[in-house]
């Protein structure tokens, strides 16, 4: 068995590799024993002490380790970065498992989680570069913190809509944000393109923007990882 780990900035999760079939799973440390795992594959955005525990587990199992990084090309796709280091590793390993997914095809590849990443890759698997804004409850936290007189609470939920209260308005304008800048990145690109949407915050950005057919993956991180 093989387990894929993302040491996001949030929080860390992981996903059982069987064969190619997916399974999430919570993290913990104890999985390495619980599922006999042979092979441990991971990535991280953080320098902390995650990745040392995560390694030194692996190690007493006496399991196979490898820490994907951000690389100018792999599996015949270009990064757009000069400094190809400094792209984050989620994006590039998103990037990839879409790439894989959709073969010979434009894509564009959002991931909306604590930041709501764009990317753009060509047909010919040339990754062309993308944004990053703030998350969706990055986005909505900031305003509230930074403006005294917009407020948040815990009752009012995310929707595409108009707001009538200060909550509303601040809650369903931070998703009306996510959602343009996905159809600006559809009007940016100019080509026909597959348009992928995975991350935390998906899900609420999926019905406003069914007219672009988006696929909903929350485990394309995970795809891009398990093909090393």
């Amino acid at each position: 068995m093989k387990l894929l780990v993302d040491i996001g900035n949030t929080r860390s999760k992981a996903v059982l590799s069987d064969n190619g079939k997916l399974t999430p799973v919570s993290y913990h440390l104890d999985l390495f024993e619980q599922y006999d795992i042979k092979q441990l594959t991971y990535a991280s955005v953080r320098h902390d002490e995650s990745a040392i525990s995560l390694e030194a587990k692996a190690r007493q199992v006496g399991a196979s380790l490898t820490q994907v990084k951000t690389s100018s090309e792999a599996f015949g796709v270009k990064c757009a970065y000069k400094k190809y280091q400094t792209l984050g590793i989620d994006r590039w390993l998103a990037v990839l498992g879409a790439v894989h997914e959709f073969p010979n095809q434009n894509v564009i590849v959002v991931d909306a989680g604590t930041a709501t990443t764009v990317d753009f890759v060509h047909s010919n698997k040339i990754h062309e570069g993308g944004w990053i804004i703030p998350g969706l409850e990055l986005m909505t936290s900031s305003i509230a913190q930074k403006a005294d007189k917009v407020f948040d609470d815990i009752g009012t939920d995310y929707h595409y809509g108009l707001g009538k209260a200060t909550p509303e308005a601040l809650k369903f304008g931070c998703l009306a944000a996510q959602l343009g800048v996905v159809r600006q990145a559809v009007e940016y690109f100019g080509l026909a393109a597959k348009l992928v949407i995975g991350g935390g915050t998906a899900s609420l950005m999926l019905k406003p923007l069914a007219d672009l057919n988006p696929h909903h993956d929350d485990l394309i991180v995970f795809k891009g990882l398990d093909l090393f």
